[in-house]
C-alpha cells in the first residue's frame, strides 16, 4: 500500500489551506550562498588556508624543489 503524506499541498510547504481570513506573507527558504557568505565567512576561510599554503610553499622552497614544494603545500588547499 503506497500513500504519500505529501501527495497534495494546497499551498506548497503547508498541509492545508490556511483557515479563513489568514494570508501567507511570506514563504521562502534560505539562499544557501548568502548563508555561506555571511555566517560562515568563507571568504576569510579561503584567505586562511591560501595563506598557509603560500607559507608553507615559502618555507619548503629553500629546502627542497619547486615540484616537492608545492606537493607540500598542497594539502592546505585540500583541508580548505
Amino acid at each position: 500500500m503506497s500513500h504519500d503524506d505529501f501527495d497534495q499541498e494546497p499551498v506548497k510547504g503547508l498541509p492545508e489551506l490556511p483557515p479563513e481570513g489568514e494570508v501567507i506573507l511570506w514563504q521562502g527558504r534560505p539562499d544557501w550562498w548568502a548563508l555561506t557568505r555571511e555566517a560562515l565567512n568563507i571568504y576569510w576561510v579561503i584567505g586562511y588556508f591560501l595563506f598557509l599554503f603560500a607559507w608553507r610553499f615559502v618555507i619548503l622552497s629553500d629546502q627542497v624543489t619547486l615540484t616537492q614544494a608545492i606537493s607540500g603545500s598542497t594539502p592546505f588547499l585540500v583541508l580548505g
